[in-house]
């Protein structure tokens, strides 16, 4: 048996992935926020998750790509290889492409995450080309069904309609 405090001698030492991820994880807890601090510490996750892929450990190479902001290589990784769009839909997001986010919910099987971006990106696309209009059709078809969202979609699209509506008839 062992004791507190003693390692188990016949346990497996850590992968050399996992030992740079290690060293990443401390680095990264005690940087000081600087751009150059940034640009090693991106270094050191690219090189730990590129040893995590090649010891065939996809998923924690994709989290760790994640937790260091290589947004790219973790929707990658999640979308195309993990077959896991749930975990990369929150990423894009975050950079701000909610369509696409909401077309990975829904890929993912979460239609009400899917349904509320979709909202988020109809409410975006009137607030900034209100006077071209919006095809809701696609949002109308997710929400279909759920009395709230589909109360909120028609809120926009009868603000993107009136919007259209003031547009014609200032340019008559």
């Amino acid at each position: 048996q062992l004791r507190a405090g003693q390692a188990d001698a016949t346990a497996a030492p850590p992968s050399r992935g996992r030992e740079l991820e290690a060293e990443y994880r401390r680095a990264h807890a005690l940087a000081d926020g600087s751009a150059a601090a940034a640009m090693k510490h991106q270094g050191m996750a690219r090189a730990a998750a590129e040893a995590l892929l090649a010891e065939g450990d996809v998923r924690r190479a994709a989290d760790l790509f994640r937790d260091a902001d290589l947004d790219d290589e973790a929707i990658h990784l999640y979308v195309n290889v993990l077959g896991d769009p749930g975990h990369a839909a929150p990423i894009l997001a975050r950079r701000g492409n909610h369509a696409r986010a909401a077309e990975l919910y829904e890929l993912a099987g979460d239609n009400e995450r899917a349904a509320s971006t979709w909202v988020a990106v109809a409410q975006e696309a009137q607030r900034h080309a209100a006077a071209d209009g919006l095809d809701l059709l696609v949002l109308v078809a997710v929400v279909r069904g759920d009395a709230i969202l589909e109360v909120e979609v028609g809120v926009v699209a009868a603000g993107v309609e009136g919007d259209r509506q003031q547009a014609l008839g200032e340019r008559r």
